[in-house]
């Protein structure tokens, strides 16, 4: 459908409406759905033969079907019905100019911002290794250190020769040295006798002294040796090859000594301490308070009485006991093995005792 938007001047009334123009009637725009109030077939417009009618009546609806034109401010408006459209205010236009315009200005500045400190810091950047180029360090060099060479010259002593007497003779004359043809013979010298030195006798060395004959030389050689008479012992320990005796001294009896035997010898003493109060007299022993031709034999027996794997006698052992009543002398002979070991203990005449192990 085509709509005639021609504008027509502000007439009371169109060249169409005055009574016998020659144009055809203006088709009116629609403004409405609804028709115009009043206007036949409107909702409320007077209907019926008492309804208004001619030239200055309200028109019905089109030919073309649309509804009549409905009252100002509708969607639509139809030109020269004496109505004019409301202007658009200038201020909705400079606001949305401002919205667009205003984050342009800011990212211009912060781009101009950015840039602007980047080249300042390019700059600094720069500089600051144009002055480091800048640094030179002078070269240091070294001078080289010759040492001059040192000649030592060489000394020669010039020969001496004796002074000579000008005109001097040194021979005597008429005067010839003679020999005589004879030596007059050596009173010789009187004969002398040396002496026959004869040397020390010395006993030779025991190397075990567990036998009948080396048990007898140890214990000899203890009791001539330790003072007293008899001599008395506090204890006396026999190894294959060398002894101990602790003894009391004779010259000063609270006093007791250790004299070691080594090689045939008996050696020089060294002093005990002794420990506790008990009586020290009750503890001393003589030679002849024991058998000392059973130490062999049981020497020999005494590995047979224990059960340690492979036994071997260490030492014999002869001392009072203190827990027997009656403190008697008694013969220990300790054994020894890989395993262990512990002692057999006999009385002074050899019978067994016990064994400790």
């Amino acid at each position: 459908m085509i709509v005639n938007m021609s504008f027509q001047p502000p007439n009371p009334q169109s060249p169409e409406q005055q009574p016998g123009s020659p144009f055809p009637p203006t088709t009116q725009m629609p403004t409405s759905p609804f028709g115009t109030p009043g206007a036949p077939g409107a909702p409320g417009a007077p209907s019926g033969p008492g309804a208004p009618t001619g030239p200055g009546a309200p028109t019905g609806f089109p030919p073309s079907g649309f509804p009549p034109a409905g009252p100002p401010g509708g969607p639509f408006f139809t030109p020269g019905s004496g109505f004019t459209p409301p202007k658009r205010g200038g201020g909705s236009t400079l606001f949305t100019i401002l919205v667009f315009l205003v984050p342009l200005i800011g990212l211009g500045i912060g781009a101009f911002i950015y840039f602007s400190s980047k080249d300042d810091a390019d700059d600094a950047i720069k500089n600051a290794q144009e002055q480091i180029d800048s640094i030179s360090i002078p070269e240091i060099s070294i001078p080289d250190l010759s040492l001059p060479e040192i000649t030592i010259p060489t000394i020669t002593i010039p020969e001496i020769d004796p002074p000579t007497i000008p005109g001097a003779d040194t021979t005597v004359p008429g005067v010839t040295p003679t020999l005589p043809d004879t030596v007059p013979p050596t009173t010789a010298a009187p004969e002398t006798t040396v002496a026959e030195t004869v040397p020390p006798t010395t006993v030779p060395p025991v190397t075990n002294l567990w036998t009948p004959e080396s048990s007898a030389q140890v214990l000899g050689a203890f009791e001539s040796t330790i003072s007293g008479d008899p001599s008395r012992f506090l204890t006396i320990n026999i190894y294959d090859t060398y002894a101990f005796a602790d003894a009391q001294d004779a010259n000063v009896p609270e006093h007791v000594d250790e004299y070691p035997f080594r090689d045939g010898v008996v050696g020089a003493s060294s002093p005990v301490q002794l420990i506790g109060d008990g009586d020290l007299n009750a503890s001393l022993f003589s030679l002849a308070d024991f058998d000392a031709t059973q130490i062999p034999r049981l020497v020999a027996d005494a590995p047979a009485q224990t059960k340690v794997e492979e036994p071997a006698v260490v030492y014999v052992r002869i001392e009072r006991s203190a827990f027997i009543d009656g403190s008697p002398v008694t013969i220990k002979v300790y054994v020894n093995g890989p395993r262990g070991g512990g002692y057999v203990e006999y009385d002074a005449a050899g019978t067994l005792l016990q064994v400790v192990q």
